[in-house]
């Protein structure tokens, strides 16, 4: 006790500008150590330990014990707020679940239409009792048994600022999209770096940085970071970026970052979508700022050497953005060569120009599979990605599996994964979830009449150029004799951007194992109201082996489903300070009993009022107990994975649990649903997008070693597979 009360008084305030770096750490499992400890509390670190324990981290004291107390305090409030423990969840039955079970249906709808009146009438709540039926003193639970309490630990390790920067340079280094989590972090670590002189902001270093950045949106991002957070001057960065650009549309991504603003009040959602995209379409809303000349200068002069040939063309289809810079860059009395004044005349439409995707088209249009892919075999990257189109084509399907071989080695690795899960797509009759930058998401169906067989040979040429590129570009890599582990069965992502902000590192796909004697999940939500009122909406989808909708349960369906589900009711206003809170609990062993048909339980959020889910202060998930009436209703300790989603749309599923094998998975989709009012009993696309994340063979950790091994002759086992390896293959 004393050494609780000991930690408890402490009242220093930790430097602001270590906030957001400790928590977007410790969404990386890792505790962060900022600042200096010269005299360490005593007995703080196993203190904070089982602080920590209580808010669902696992951290061996030992670790924690010379940190100084600016920082266990930042990580403690971090942990807090990650985890959901600074939220206030009251439901509105004080005793769910037991109360809502004792009560009848038609209660419960008296209850709702109650509450539902109450806010119609009284917004402000200061009137009329929006509980007035309900029974609402308190009940006295008893305590969550032991095996509940680290059911759902996450392991944390502690790093310091260097060992910080070599996590974010090692995630900026990666060829995927980083995700909101991922830059969130990336730009934290590198305001904290440069701010405390542990990164050098010196010309070369930043064009070394600048260099080793695969994917362009990650470049852009670290651009951006260090430009903004971190506070090297604006020119500085300005100049690296374009001398570190490997295209037009890098060039555009730079002036866009470091010298364009909302051209009007109310452009702000537009202009942060045209930084995103470079869509062409929302030039309207970007507003230019003064360009020193200097980089005025180098941009001409970039423009030059990166536009020869069919390069020009995102000049072309990007022409308005381009225009919309070129107005206030004056750039004609920096053109020099050829090359720049060729480059600026296709901006301002000064010369005839016929972009390479105007070939292809023209070889699409004309049915041509020949010729489409003697155009595409010279960017190989365009040819892999359109193989399903391709295959449409009137023409020898051998003759595009053996362009696929000869060429395909040189398209990247992601792309084609890519290409390998599409054709999957097609294989399966599935449709697909489609992701662009700076939009919803939306449900494709699959309309490709390409037979299975065929989609499954031109798979295996797919597999045969992702086996030949590693082996000629990899070898550098692999240390000779190495045995793989190939045991792992999540997918391998290649999109990122719009993934979920979650309390610990998921990948969509990733599978864990659903523990706890009687199997109860309880899914939960918390949110705050906005400018304007905003009604969430919990929901469990119940979905048979073919994803296809068994049964749900939400605020209009539960009273169905009683006999394995169990609501906490709908809630429908959230203002400050509590906001409010819905709880969901499923009965996974009486899910199949009342629906032997049942394969999957899914968990939805829904946003009634419309809101987007991305722009709504919410946080979501789900727990699992062996008792569903015992302990608080909500326990960090018992959370499998809480998320805030970074969705454009109104409707989500993050989790769901297979009913059989007892194994929960990540899939972190959403079918782009823009509509408000809506119920998850109406049906949908949004099982269509569910079965488009799991009910397809697509590209896994597991393949990608197997593939690894035969790349480079190396014997497997049954081991896990070396993750980071796979991470690092993916960047070739």
């Amino acid at each position: 006790m004393f050494h609780e009360r000991r930690f408890v008084i402490m009242t220093t305030t930790y430097a602001t500008d270590t906030r957001a770096l400790t928590e977007a750490a410790l969404r990386k499992g890792v505790a962060a150590r900022l600042h200096g400890a010269d005299d360490p509390i005593e007995h703080g670190g196993d203190v904070v330990a089982v602080e920590l324990l209580d808010l669902g981290y696992l951290v061996h004291p030992a670790e924690l014990r010379d940190l100084s107390e600016l920082d266990l305090q930042g990580i403690l409030a971090a942990a807090r707020k990650i985890s959901g423990a600074d939220r206030t969840y009251v439901p509105v039955y004080p005793g769910f679940p037991a109360q809502v079970r004792n009560l009848s249906t038609l209660g419960l709808i008296i209850d709702q239409i109650v509450y539902y009146f109450s806010v119609a009438f009284d917004p402000d709540g200061k009137e009329l009792d929006r509980y007035a039926t309900v029974d609402r003193s308190v009940d006295i639970r008893p305590s969550l048994p032991v095996a509940d309490l680290l059911i759902a630990a996450k392991p944390l390790r502690v790093a310091d600022a260097d060992g910080l920067l070599d996590l974010a340079k090692s995630l900026i280094r990666r060829p995927v999209a980083l995700s909101s989590d991922d830059r969130e972090f990336v730009t934290a670590v590198l305001a904290y770096a440069v701010a405390h002189h542990s990164a050098p902001v010196v010309d070369s270093d930043l064009d070394e940085l600048l260099t080793g950045v695969r994917n362009r949106e990650n470049w852009q991002t670290v651009i951006e970071a260090l430009a903004g957070g971190a506070g090297v001057p604006v020119e500085t960065v300005a100049e690296a970026a374009l001398r570190t650009a490997e295209g037009a549309d890098d060039l555009l991504r730079a002036v866009l970052s470091l010298y364009t603003d909302p051209l009007r009040e109310g452009n702000d959602a537009e202009h942060a979508r045209v930084l995103r995209s470079l869509s062409d379409s929302g030039h309207w809303a970007v507003g230019v700022r003064s360009v020193p000349k200097p980089i005025r200068k180098l941009l001409v002069q970039r423009l030059g050497e990166l536009t020869d040939g069919y390069r020009a063309d995102t000049l072309f289809t990007r022409s308005n953005l381009w225009r919309r810079i070129m107005r206030y860059a004056h750039p004609y009395q920096f053109a020099r060569t050829d090359a720049e004044k060729r480059a600026l005349d296709i901006v301002h439409a000064n010369i005839e120009y016929k972009t390479f995707a105007s070939l292809v088209e023209a070889a699409f249009e004309a049915g041509q599979l020949t010729a489409a892919v003697d155009l595409l075999s010279q960017r190989p990257g365009q040819l892999v990605a359109r193989i399903v189109h391709l295959a449409s084509l009137d023409g020898d399907l051998n003759y595009l599996r053996q362009a696929v071989a000869d060429a395909g080695s040189r398209a990247r690795v992601t792309q084609l994964v890519a290409a390998y899960n599409g054709l999957a797509a097609v294989a399966a009759g599935r449709s697909t979830v489609q992701r662009v930058t700076g939009r919803a998401n939306f449900v494709r169906e699959q309309t490709s009449t390409l037979p299975a067989t065929d989609a499954c040979r031109l798979q295996q040429a797919v597999r045969a150029a992702l086996v030949e590129r590693m082996r000629r570009l990899g070898g550098d890599l692999i240390t000779p004799d190495l045995t793989l582990g190939t045991a792992d069965a999540a997918v391998v992502s290649t999109i990122n951007r719009d993934a979920s902000s979650t309390d610990r590192a998921l990948e969509r796909g990733e599978k864990f194992t659903v523990r706890g004697e009687h199997g109860v999940l309880r899914l939960f939500v918390h949110w705050f109201n906005g400018s304007r009122r905003v009604d969430l909406d919990l929901g469990a989808l119940l979905l048979d082996a073919d994803f296809r909708q068994v049964t749900t349960v939400d605020y209009s369906s539960y009273h169905d489903n009683r006999g394995f589900a169990t609501y906490s009711g709908d809630i429908t206003d959230a203002p400050m300070p509590d906001g409010a809170a819905e709880f969901i609990d499923v009965d996974l062993k009486a899910a199949l009993r009342v629906h032997p048909d049942a394969r999957y339980v899914a968990m939805t959020v829904n946003s009634y009022t419309g809101q987007h889910l991305s722009a709504v202060d919410h946080l979501a998930g789900a727990m699992l107990r062996s008792d569903g009436d015992a302990g608080k209703h909500f326990d960090p300790r018992t959370v499998t994975t809480a998320f805030r989603s970074s969705s454009e749309s109104t409707l989500v599923s993050p989790m769901m649990v297979d009913l059989v094998t007892c194994e929960a998975i990540w899939i972190d989709t959403s079918n782009g649903s823009q509509a408000a009012g809506y119920s998850i009993s109406r049906g949908g696309t949004l099982a269509e997008a569910i079965a488009a994340e799991i009910g397809v063979d697509r590209m896994t950790y597991g393949d990608m070693a197997e593939m690894a091994a035969e790349a480079f002759g190396l014997e497997t086992d049954a081991g896990a597979v070396d993750r980071e390896l796979v991470k690092v293959l993916l960047a070739l």
